[in-house]
Protein backbone atom coordinates (compact mmCIF):
# COMPACT_ATOMS: atom_id res chain seq x y z
CA UNK A 1 0.00 0.00 0.00
CA UNK A 2 1.07 3.16 -1.11
CA UNK A 3 1.80 5.56 2.04
CA UNK A 4 0.07 9.10 1.45
CA UNK A 5 1.57 12.24 1.02
CA UNK A 6 2.94 14.26 3.98
CA UNK A 7 3.26 17.57 4.68
CA UNK A 8 7.05 18.54 6.17
CA UNK A 9 8.23 21.76 7.40
CA UNK A 10 11.54 22.82 7.82
CA UNK A 11 11.83 25.33 10.47
CA UNK A 12 15.65 26.57 11.22
CA UNK A 13 17.23 29.90 13.49
CA UNK A 14 20.61 30.15 13.72
CA UNK A 15 21.56 31.47 17.01
CA UNK A 16 19.93 31.14 20.63
CA UNK A 17 18.78 34.52 20.52
CA UNK A 18 16.36 33.79 17.57
CA UNK A 19 15.05 30.68 19.67
CA UNK A 20 14.36 33.09 22.43
CA UNK A 21 12.61 35.57 19.98
CA UNK A 22 10.38 32.43 19.18
CA UNK A 23 11.74 32.71 15.54
CA UNK A 24 10.68 28.94 15.70
CA UNK A 25 7.25 29.51 16.87
CA UNK A 26 6.42 31.97 14.41
CA UNK A 27 7.61 29.65 11.39
CA UNK A 28 5.39 26.56 12.57
CA UNK A 29 2.57 28.83 13.04
CA UNK A 30 2.95 30.00 9.35
CA UNK A 31 3.55 26.57 8.28
CA UNK A 32 0.32 25.39 10.12
CA UNK A 33 -2.18 27.58 8.46
CA UNK A 34 -0.48 27.51 5.10
CA UNK A 35 -1.15 23.71 5.60
CA UNK A 36 -4.54 24.05 7.28
CA UNK A 37 -5.25 26.43 3.80
CA UNK A 38 -4.26 23.98 1.61
CA UNK A 39 -6.10 21.13 3.99
CA UNK A 40 -2.87 18.85 3.34
CA UNK A 41 -3.92 17.31 6.58
CA UNK A 42 -1.30 16.74 9.77
CA UNK A 43 2.44 18.50 9.10
CA UNK A 44 5.79 16.86 10.23
CA UNK A 45 8.22 19.09 11.65
CA UNK A 46 12.35 19.04 11.58
CA UNK A 47 13.40 21.83 13.85
CA UNK A 48 17.06 23.03 13.76
CA UNK A 49 18.28 25.02 16.65
CA UNK A 50 21.71 27.57 16.74
CA UNK A 51 22.47 26.64 14.02
CA UNK A 52 24.13 28.06 10.70
CA UNK A 53 22.69 28.15 7.58
CA UNK A 54 25.63 27.80 6.08
CA UNK A 55 26.52 24.52 6.89
CA UNK A 56 26.05 21.57 4.68
CA UNK A 57 25.29 19.27 7.54
CA UNK A 58 22.44 19.79 9.23
CA UNK A 59 20.83 16.71 11.32
CA UNK A 60 17.11 17.71 10.86
CA UNK A 61 17.48 18.78 7.22
CA UNK A 62 19.43 15.61 6.49
CA UNK A 63 16.66 13.54 8.26
CA UNK A 64 13.70 15.53 6.12
CA UNK A 65 15.88 14.66 2.99
CA UNK A 66 16.15 10.75 3.76
CA UNK A 67 12.70 10.15 4.73
CA UNK A 68 11.06 12.66 1.71
CA UNK A 69 8.79 10.45 -0.68
CA UNK A 70 7.04 11.28 -3.70
CA UNK A 71 4.01 13.60 -3.12
CA UNK A 72 4.91 15.07 -0.49
CA UNK A 73 5.18 18.61 0.35
CA UNK A 74 8.01 20.43 1.90
CA UNK A 75 7.64 23.44 3.53
CA UNK A 76 9.49 26.68 4.49
CA UNK A 77 9.10 29.71 5.82
CA UNK A 78 11.74 31.34 3.44
CA UNK A 79 14.52 30.38 1.05
CA UNK A 80 17.09 31.69 3.70
CA UNK A 81 15.78 29.53 6.15
CA UNK A 82 16.53 26.39 3.79
CA UNK A 83 20.31 27.51 3.51
CA UNK A 84 22.20 30.77 3.52
CA UNK A 85 25.38 29.07 1.73
CA UNK A 86 24.65 30.49 -1.67
CA UNK A 87 23.10 29.60 -4.62
CA UNK A 88 25.10 26.26 -5.17
CA UNK A 89 24.42 24.83 -2.08
CA UNK A 90 20.24 25.91 -2.43
CA UNK A 91 20.18 24.59 -5.58
CA UNK A 92 21.80 21.20 -4.49
CA UNK A 93 18.67 21.28 -2.02
CA UNK A 94 16.05 22.06 -4.22
CA UNK A 95 17.52 19.71 -6.25
CA UNK A 96 17.10 16.72 -4.38
CA UNK A 97 13.40 17.76 -3.31
CA UNK A 98 12.98 17.89 -6.87
CA UNK A 99 14.68 14.44 -7.42
CA UNK A 100 12.59 12.71 -4.72
CA UNK A 101 9.04 13.65 -6.32
CA UNK A 102 8.48 16.38 -3.57
CA UNK A 103 6.88 19.70 -4.07
CA UNK A 104 8.79 22.96 -2.19
CA UNK A 105 7.00 25.67 -0.65
CA UNK A 106 8.39 28.90 0.76
CA UNK A 107 5.83 30.93 1.88
CA UNK A 108 7.91 34.66 2.34
CA UNK A 109 8.69 34.18 -1.53
CA UNK A 110 5.68 32.75 -2.58
CA UNK A 111 7.56 29.79 -4.44
CA UNK A 112 5.70 26.83 -5.48
CA UNK A 113 7.52 24.13 -7.44
CA UNK A 114 4.49 22.97 -9.00
CA UNK A 115 3.18 26.40 -10.87
CA UNK A 116 5.26 27.59 -14.05
CA UNK A 117 6.35 30.89 -11.79
CA UNK A 118 8.05 28.47 -9.27
CA UNK A 119 9.45 26.70 -11.70
CA UNK A 120 10.63 29.56 -13.36
CA UNK A 121 12.39 30.66 -10.24
CA UNK A 122 14.00 27.04 -9.57
CA UNK A 123 15.82 28.27 -13.63
CA UNK A 124 16.73 31.55 -12.19
CA UNK A 125 18.53 30.07 -9.11
CA UNK A 126 20.12 27.76 -11.03
CA UNK A 127 21.45 30.84 -13.29
CA UNK A 128 22.24 32.28 -10.14
CA UNK A 129 24.27 29.20 -8.88
CA UNK A 130 26.46 28.96 -12.16
CA UNK A 131 27.42 32.16 -11.99
CA UNK A 132 28.25 31.56 -8.12
CA UNK A 133 30.59 28.62 -9.67
CA UNK A 134 32.25 30.39 -12.15
CA UNK A 135 32.89 33.55 -9.95
CA UNK A 136 34.40 31.72 -7.23
CA UNK A 137 36.53 29.61 -9.92
CA UNK A 138 37.77 32.92 -11.04
CA UNK A 139 38.27 34.57 -7.38
CA UNK A 140 40.42 31.26 -6.44
CA UNK A 141 42.77 31.32 -10.07
CA UNK A 142 43.36 35.19 -9.36
CA UNK A 143 44.23 34.31 -5.65
CA UNK A 144 46.54 31.41 -6.80
CA UNK A 145 48.14 33.37 -9.14
CA UNK A 146 48.84 36.01 -6.89
CA UNK A 147 50.05 33.85 -4.16
CA UNK A 148 52.52 32.39 -7.00
CA UNK A 149 54.00 35.50 -7.60
CA UNK A 150 55.10 36.17 -4.28
CA UNK A 151 56.85 32.34 -4.29
CA UNK A 152 54.07 30.61 -2.50
CA UNK A 153 52.52 27.56 -4.17
CA UNK A 154 49.16 27.81 -3.95
CA UNK A 155 48.56 23.76 -4.59
CA UNK A 156 49.14 20.83 -2.55
CA UNK A 157 52.84 19.61 -2.94
CA UNK A 158 51.35 16.33 -4.24
CA UNK A 159 51.24 18.18 -7.82
CA UNK A 160 54.72 19.01 -7.14
CA UNK A 161 57.67 17.47 -9.09
CA UNK A 162 59.39 14.24 -7.59
CA UNK A 163 61.75 15.17 -5.43
CA UNK A 164 59.95 18.80 -4.17
CA UNK A 165 57.22 19.12 -1.23
CA UNK A 166 55.61 22.24 0.37
CA UNK A 167 56.59 23.99 3.53
CA UNK A 168 54.07 25.13 6.06
CA UNK A 169 54.86 28.64 4.52
CA UNK A 170 53.83 27.60 1.02
CA UNK A 171 57.15 27.63 -0.33
CA UNK A 172 58.95 24.72 -2.17
CA UNK A 173 61.62 22.99 -0.26
CA UNK A 174 63.56 19.91 -1.00
CA UNK A 175 61.64 16.49 0.01
CA UNK A 176 62.78 13.55 1.86
CA UNK A 177 62.85 12.15 -1.43
CA UNK A 178 64.99 14.14 -3.04
CA UNK A 179 68.17 11.67 -2.69
CA UNK A 180 66.24 9.03 -4.93
CA UNK A 181 66.15 11.44 -7.15
CA UNK A 182 69.80 12.33 -7.65
CA UNK A 183 69.76 8.59 -7.72
CA UNK A 184 68.14 8.16 -10.72
CA UNK A 185 70.24 11.16 -12.59
CA UNK A 186 73.52 9.06 -11.13
CA UNK A 187 71.92 6.08 -12.90
CA UNK A 188 70.94 7.95 -16.09
CA UNK A 189 74.61 9.51 -16.73
CA UNK A 190 75.71 8.55 -20.33
CA UNK A 191 72.67 8.27 -21.43
CA UNK A 192 71.67 4.71 -19.90
CA UNK A 193 68.10 3.66 -21.52
CA UNK A 194 65.79 4.72 -19.49
CA UNK A 195 64.13 0.91 -18.95
CA UNK A 196 67.54 0.10 -17.71
CA UNK A 197 67.37 2.84 -15.23
CA UNK A 198 63.63 1.25 -13.85
CA UNK A 199 64.54 -2.26 -13.69
CA UNK A 200 67.51 -0.96 -11.47
CA UNK A 201 65.65 1.20 -9.35
CA UNK A 202 63.17 -1.75 -9.00
CA UNK A 203 65.89 -3.86 -7.97
CA UNK A 204 67.29 -1.42 -5.16
CA UNK A 205 63.70 -1.40 -3.95
CA UNK A 206 63.69 2.66 -4.53
CA UNK A 207 59.65 3.96 -3.65
CA UNK A 208 58.05 5.24 -6.59
CA UNK A 209 57.08 8.62 -7.09
CA UNK A 210 53.50 7.64 -6.87
CA UNK A 211 50.75 4.93 -5.91
CA UNK A 212 52.32 2.66 -8.98
CA UNK A 213 54.15 -0.29 -7.48
CA UNK A 214 57.31 -0.44 -10.25
CA UNK A 215 59.33 2.12 -11.65
CA UNK A 216 58.51 2.55 -15.29
CA UNK A 217 60.68 3.82 -18.34
CA UNK A 218 58.16 6.62 -18.93
CA UNK A 219 58.44 7.74 -15.27
CA UNK A 220 61.94 7.90 -15.73
CA UNK A 221 61.58 9.82 -18.55
CA UNK A 222 59.50 12.72 -17.37
CA UNK A 223 62.21 12.65 -14.47
CA UNK A 224 64.89 13.18 -16.45
CA UNK A 225 62.97 15.46 -18.74
CA UNK A 226 62.22 17.87 -15.75
CA UNK A 227 64.85 21.17 -15.96
CA UNK A 228 63.53 22.39 -12.68
CA UNK A 229 66.03 20.15 -10.98
CA UNK A 230 69.19 22.11 -12.14
CA UNK A 231 67.39 25.37 -12.94
CA UNK A 232 65.94 26.07 -9.77
CA UNK A 233 62.90 27.86 -11.16
CA UNK A 234 59.66 25.79 -11.43
CA UNK A 235 57.04 27.10 -14.45
CA UNK A 236 53.82 27.52 -12.12
CA UNK A 237 50.45 26.92 -14.65
CA UNK A 238 53.04 25.48 -17.68
CA UNK A 239 51.08 21.87 -17.14
CA UNK A 240 47.35 24.05 -17.56
CA UNK A 241 48.84 26.32 -20.38
CA UNK A 242 51.31 25.06 -22.22
CA UNK A 243 50.85 26.43 -25.18
CA UNK A 244 50.69 29.97 -23.46
CA UNK A 245 54.53 30.55 -21.98
CA UNK A 246 53.54 33.95 -21.10
CA UNK A 247 51.01 32.98 -18.76
CA UNK A 248 53.61 30.70 -16.92
CA UNK A 249 54.99 31.97 -13.43
CA UNK A 250 58.53 31.47 -12.43
CA UNK A 251 58.93 30.18 -8.86
CA UNK A 252 61.84 29.85 -7.16
CA UNK A 253 62.85 26.17 -5.91
CA UNK A 254 66.34 24.90 -4.92
CA UNK A 255 68.05 23.61 -7.66
CA UNK A 256 68.40 19.38 -6.46
CA UNK A 257 71.46 18.73 -9.21
CA UNK A 258 74.02 20.64 -11.45
CA UNK A 259 73.62 21.05 -14.89
CA UNK A 260 76.22 18.99 -15.45
CA UNK A 261 74.34 16.32 -13.85
CA UNK A 262 71.67 16.98 -16.01
CA UNK A 263 73.09 17.54 -19.18
CA UNK A 264 74.67 14.25 -18.72
CA UNK A 265 71.39 12.15 -17.90
CA UNK A 266 69.91 13.87 -21.47
CA UNK A 267 69.62 11.83 -24.41
CA UNK A 268 67.34 11.98 -27.08
CA UNK A 269 63.72 10.22 -26.99
CA UNK A 270 63.11 8.39 -30.11
CA UNK A 271 66.57 6.45 -28.61
CA UNK A 272 64.39 5.01 -25.60
CA UNK A 273 60.99 5.51 -26.34
CA UNK A 274 59.22 4.20 -23.16
CA UNK A 275 56.78 2.11 -25.57
CA UNK A 276 59.02 0.92 -27.69
CA UNK A 277 60.69 -2.82 -27.13
CA UNK A 278 60.61 -4.41 -30.13
CA UNK A 279 61.73 -7.72 -27.94
CA UNK A 280 58.26 -7.75 -26.28
CA UNK A 281 56.09 -5.35 -28.47
CA UNK A 282 57.05 -6.19 -32.31
CA UNK A 283 53.82 -4.33 -33.76
CA UNK A 284 54.05 -0.92 -32.09
CA UNK A 285 54.66 2.09 -34.52
CA UNK A 286 53.17 -0.33 -37.56
CA UNK A 287 49.38 -0.88 -36.02
CA UNK A 288 46.75 1.87 -35.95
CA UNK A 289 43.21 1.47 -34.11
CA UNK A 290 40.08 1.74 -36.21
CA UNK A 291 39.94 5.41 -35.15
CA UNK A 292 43.63 6.17 -36.47
CA UNK A 293 45.95 6.10 -33.40
CA UNK A 294 48.78 4.48 -33.55
CA UNK A 295 48.76 1.55 -30.94
CA UNK A 296 51.30 1.11 -28.38
CA UNK A 297 52.34 -2.13 -26.76
CA UNK A 298 51.28 -2.33 -22.66
CA UNK A 299 51.20 -5.06 -20.48
CA UNK A 300 48.77 -5.82 -17.93
CA UNK A 301 50.66 -7.51 -14.82
CA UNK A 302 48.97 -9.38 -11.80
CA UNK A 303 49.19 -7.10 -8.50
CA UNK A 304 52.36 -7.75 -6.30
CA UNK A 305 52.00 -10.54 -3.88
CA UNK A 306 49.14 -12.18 -5.88
CA UNK A 307 48.74 -15.00 -8.20
CA UNK A 308 48.46 -14.43 -12.30
CA UNK A 309 49.47 -14.33 -15.36
CA UNK A 310 50.99 -11.25 -17.64
CA UNK A 311 48.84 -10.24 -20.75
CA UNK A 312 50.35 -8.11 -23.27
CA UNK A 313 48.51 -5.65 -25.43
CA UNK A 314 48.19 -3.07 -27.90
CA UNK A 315 46.34 -0.15 -26.56
CA UNK A 316 44.64 2.70 -28.30
CA UNK A 317 45.46 5.28 -25.23
CA UNK A 318 43.60 8.88 -24.67
CA UNK A 319 46.82 10.33 -23.86
CA UNK A 320 48.12 9.58 -27.26
CA UNK A 321 44.90 9.93 -29.14
CA UNK A 322 44.36 13.04 -27.64
CA UNK A 323 40.41 12.81 -26.99
CA UNK A 324 39.04 10.88 -23.92
CA UNK A 325 36.87 8.47 -26.15
CA UNK A 326 37.64 6.29 -28.80
CA UNK A 327 35.41 6.95 -32.03
CA UNK A 328 35.67 3.49 -33.06
CA UNK A 329 35.33 1.49 -29.87
CA UNK A 330 33.54 4.20 -27.80
CA UNK A 331 36.12 4.00 -24.56
CA UNK A 332 38.38 5.33 -23.41
CA UNK A 333 41.92 2.53 -23.75
CA UNK A 334 40.76 0.18 -26.33
CA UNK A 335 43.08 -2.95 -25.63
CA UNK A 336 44.06 -5.46 -28.57
CA UNK A 337 45.48 -8.85 -26.83
CA UNK A 338 48.74 -9.30 -28.21
CA UNK A 339 48.29 -13.31 -28.57
CA UNK A 340 45.63 -12.81 -31.17
CA UNK A 341 47.27 -9.71 -33.02
CA UNK A 342 50.24 -10.39 -33.45
CA UNK A 343 49.54 -13.92 -35.29
CA UNK A 344 47.02 -12.31 -37.94
CA UNK A 345 49.91 -9.96 -38.45
CA UNK A 346 52.34 -12.83 -39.42
CA UNK A 347 49.53 -14.22 -41.59
CA UNK A 348 49.01 -10.71 -43.60
CA UNK A 349 52.22 -10.66 -44.20
CA UNK A 350 52.77 -14.13 -45.63
CA UNK A 351 50.10 -13.93 -47.80
CA UNK A 352 51.39 -10.64 -48.79
CA UNK A 353 55.21 -11.87 -49.94
CA UNK A 354 53.48 -14.75 -51.23
CA UNK A 355 51.96 -12.68 -54.05
CA UNK A 356 53.17 -12.27 -57.47
CA UNK A 357 53.53 -8.95 -57.64
CA UNK A 358 55.56 -8.78 -53.73
CA UNK A 359 57.92 -11.36 -55.35
CA UNK A 360 58.50 -9.39 -58.39
CA UNK A 361 58.68 -6.48 -56.13
CA UNK A 362 61.47 -7.84 -53.74
CA UNK A 363 64.03 -9.51 -57.47
CA UNK A 364 63.71 -5.76 -58.71
CA UNK A 365 64.72 -4.37 -55.28
CA UNK A 366 67.96 -7.16 -55.64
CA UNK A 367 69.24 -4.41 -58.39
CA UNK A 368 67.23 -1.13 -57.48
CA UNK A 369 67.13 1.71 -60.06
CA UNK A 370 68.64 4.60 -58.84
CA UNK A 371 65.95 7.08 -57.19
CA UNK A 372 66.45 10.39 -58.07
CA UNK A 373 64.63 11.63 -55.17
CA UNK A 374 66.53 9.55 -52.38
CA UNK A 375 67.65 12.20 -50.32
CA UNK A 376 64.65 14.24 -50.36
CA UNK A 377 62.72 10.59 -49.33
CA UNK A 378 65.50 9.79 -46.91
CA UNK A 379 64.56 13.73 -44.97
CA UNK A 380 60.57 13.47 -45.27
CA UNK A 381 60.79 9.65 -44.05
CA UNK A 382 63.14 10.46 -41.18
CA UNK A 383 60.47 13.62 -40.44
CA UNK A 384 57.32 11.14 -40.50
CA UNK A 385 58.91 9.00 -37.94
CA UNK A 386 60.00 11.82 -35.22
CA UNK A 387 56.60 13.33 -35.81
CA UNK A 388 55.29 9.72 -34.76
CA UNK A 389 57.55 10.01 -31.59
CA UNK A 390 56.11 13.55 -31.34
CA UNK A 391 52.52 12.49 -30.85
CA UNK A 392 53.52 8.71 -28.93
CA UNK A 393 54.90 10.97 -26.63
CA UNK A 394 51.55 13.39 -26.29
CA UNK A 395 53.72 16.39 -27.44
CA UNK A 396 50.87 17.21 -30.26
CA UNK A 397 47.08 16.58 -30.27
CA UNK A 398 45.51 14.23 -32.83
CA UNK A 399 44.41 16.59 -35.23
CA UNK A 400 47.77 18.39 -35.68
CA UNK A 401 49.28 14.47 -35.84
CA UNK A 402 47.18 13.64 -38.50
CA UNK A 403 47.44 17.45 -40.56
CA UNK A 404 51.09 17.25 -40.70
CA UNK A 405 51.21 13.08 -41.49
CA UNK A 406 49.11 14.10 -44.43
CA UNK A 407 50.96 16.48 -45.77
CA UNK A 408 53.95 14.26 -45.32
CA UNK A 409 52.90 11.86 -46.75
CA UNK A 410 51.50 13.78 -49.71
CA UNK A 411 55.02 14.98 -50.54
CA UNK A 412 56.49 11.46 -50.24
CA UNK A 413 53.46 10.11 -52.70
CA UNK A 414 54.40 13.04 -54.97
CA UNK A 415 58.22 11.98 -55.03
CA UNK A 416 58.47 9.62 -58.24
CA UNK A 417 58.71 6.26 -56.84
CA UNK A 418 62.16 4.37 -57.52
CA UNK A 419 60.14 0.85 -58.32
CA UNK A 420 56.88 2.09 -59.92
CA UNK A 421 54.91 -1.36 -58.81
CA UNK A 422 52.00 -1.96 -55.99
CA UNK A 423 52.12 -4.35 -53.43
CA UNK A 424 48.82 -5.31 -52.10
Amino acid sequence: MTPSPTARAYLRVSSAAQVEKYSLAFQRDKALAWAAYQDLGPVQFYEERGISGRLDDRPQLTALLSEIQPGDTVIVYSLSRLGRGGAVQMLSIVGRIKDAGARLVSLTENIDTETPAGRLMLTILAALAELEVETTRERTAAGRIQAASQGIYPQNAQSLPFGYTRSPDGRIVESDRADDLRLVFQLAQGGRAFLSIASELNAQGVPTPGRSTEWTANTVMKIIKTPTYATGVYPYRRRALPDEPAAWIDMPAPALITQDEWEGAQRARTMNHPYRRPDLYPLTGHLECGCGTPLVGSTNRPAQGKPGKAYRYYLCRARIRGAPTCPAAGVSNKAYDADQVEPQAREVLVRTLRSPAALTLLLQQSAPSPDPHADERTRLTERRAALIDLHLDGLIDRAEFVRRRQELDGRIDALTPAIPISVP
